[in-house]
């Protein structure tokens, strides 16, 4: 079975807030924060000049709903190469996570 580089990306980034961090602290968890425990942040992790990145352009805002890291529109890899992502995407379509120590409002949220 192939699977891709962080193809659940997003449904950790929904158990993070589900922890209780804001979408911003999921999102820089994940990214600048991961980057400097792996020692590796002169290289990613942020976007910056003279650094390895691929940019995921969404269709809406993550800050508002972290939800909406599975509204990828575009794929654009550190190559310059780029994928446009159909808007019926499986990944906006696929169920969130269950988390059973929260309530259906509180997964809501």
């Amino acid at each position: 079975m192939h699977s891709e580089v962080g193809a659940n990306a997003e449904l950790e980034l929904e158990d993070l807030v589900a922890a209780g961090l804001t979408p911003l602290a999921a999102i820089t968890a994940a990214t600048s924060e991961a980057a400097r425990v792996l020692g590796a942040d002169a290289e990613i992790g942020t976007v910056a000049e003279g650094k390895r990145a691929d940019l995921i352009l969404l269709d809406a805002d993550p800050l508002e709903d972290i939800r909406n890291t599975r509204r990828i529109r575009m794929v654009i890899q550190e190559d310059g190469s780029w994928t446009a992502v159909p808007s019926s995407s499986p990944r906006e379509n696929r169920p969130s996570p269950i988390q059973p120590w929260r309530t259906e409002d509180e997964r809501l949220c």
